[in-house]
């Protein structure tokens, strides 16, 4: 059996306002990663974290949204990654998969509660998935976590830049109401929008909004 230890490291990609780097081995690199990570576990991760391994003395209780969802989270990783932290309105589903990323150091994946959102409203798969890491790289820039936010950087060039996934203005209108001015992942809507615009997509994008 593999050990967690001997994972190939990824290759970088990243977006700015002038290049894109891409390698095609990237999606090869994380199907592995992702099958040693899970012959590893038994197979299955049954939502184990690192956390479990922690004694009560190391963790905080952290509340999100207007419920008070608690997290119990070791102050340790909250501490390195982030500076602040008074979520009020945060909602629990992305400091869900920001706890995910806090264990696992990895992009946590989203596919499965897109296709739950997906089946229950009815609305593309795309658009949800691509929303979805859209939504935690703001929450990442406004608590402070500029490494999720790096690495949420580099899988959005990836969705946006290199796979041509597709954009919608909705999106678009979510960057610039959620993100500070100069943000490259901004940059990067804007570049993509203008890149995939044409006449017939608009009209009919408006005629169904």
């Amino acid at each position: 059996m593999t050990p967690l230890t001997s994972v190939l490291t990824k290759p970088v990609l990243s977006y700015t306002s002038k290049t894109c780097q891409y390698s095609a081995r990237k999606l090869a690199f994380a199907v592995l990663k992702n099958y040693q990570k899970r012959q590893a576990i038994g197979g299955v991760r049954l939502g184990v974290t690192k956390f479990d391994l922690l004694g009560p003395a190391d963790n905080i209780i952290v509340k999100i949204g207007e419920r008070g969802v608690e997290h119990h989270v070791s102050k340790i990783p909250l501490a390195r990654h982030s500076e602040y932290f008074k979520i009020e309105d945060a909602k629990p589903f992305f400091f869900e998969l920001f706890i995910d990323w806090l264990y696992w150091n990895e992009i946590p994946s989203v596919e499965k509660s897109s296709e739950d959102i997906s089946a229950t409203l009815f609305i593309s798969l795309n658009w949800v998935y691509s929303m979805a890491r859209l939504m935690l790289y703001a929450f990442a820039d406004r608590f402070l976590v500029p490494k999720l936010k790096r690495d949420l950087n580099r899988a959005l060039a990836t969705d946006y830049c290199c796979l041509s996934m597709y954009l919608g203005l909705d999106v678009i209108d979510f960057a610039f109401k959620n993100l500070p001015d100069g943000d490259t992942i901004r940059d990067l809507l804007v570049d993509m929008y203008c890149s995939q615009w044409s006449q017939s997509a608009y009209d009919i994008m408006i005629q169904y909004n």
